[in-house]
């Protein structure tokens, strides 16, 4: 764990067909809940809250 630059399950975000950052969502499935644990940008930060939602659907989950 101290060794981890991000953290435990990190996912790239990608715009076109470059990496411009990395997040990390958890899914708590007995609250029902999406939560974001953090985001790492590699420049200019830009809005996921439109993909966050839909995984949020996807999920059947709340986004908190």
């Amino acid at each position: 764990r101290a060794k981890r630059e991000y953290g435990y399950y990190v996912l790239p975000i990608l715009r076109s067909d470059r990496v411009v950052g990395r997040i990390e969502p958890v899914h708590d499935r007995k609250a029902g809940e999406l939560r974001v644990l953090g985001t790492w940008w590699e420049g200019r930060a830009y809005s996921v809250a439109r993909p966050l939602r839909d995984l949020a659907k996807w999920l059947g989950a709340t986004l908190t």
